[in-house]
């Protein structure tokens, strides 16, 4: 499994899709989706070496989670943030929430930055 699957299979926390269902797309979203949504990238990454021989993968993501207002931005960042926590799958270290605003669209978005790597 890659990284970015065991990212997603995090992402599919119960409490995070009670609240996106199935909207959590890599990179970007189709144009006009339903609010609200995740999208998920790699800001960086790599595989760690070592002496014995065995390799890691590491990562940098970032998840914007997109609302229709502030306040449920906000929200879904907490309950993204909690999911990635609770992984089995991924030791993740939230970095960064970053509060932005897409001036195109008038649309709340929260990112947050996460370094991750396989348990």
């Amino acid at each position: 499994m890659s990284i970015e699957s065991d990212f997603y299979t995090a992402l599919q926390h119960s409490t995070v899709t009670s609240l996106v269902a199935d909207r959590i797309y890599p990179v970007v979203a189709p144009d006009k989706t339903f609010k609200p949504y995740l999208v998920y990238a790699r800001s960086a990454g790599g595989k760690s070496r070592y002496v014995n021989g065995a390799v890691d993968d590491f990562a940098d993501m970032q998840i914007t989670a997109v609302a229709k207002n502030y306040p449920d931005a906000r929200q879904l960042a907490a309950v993204v943030t909690d999911a990635l926590r609770q992984s089995n799958a991924l030791d993740c270290q939230i970095d960064n929430i970053m509060d932005a605003h897409d001036e195109e669209t008038d649309v709340p978005m929260v990112y947050v930055q996460v370094s991750a790597e396989p348990w």
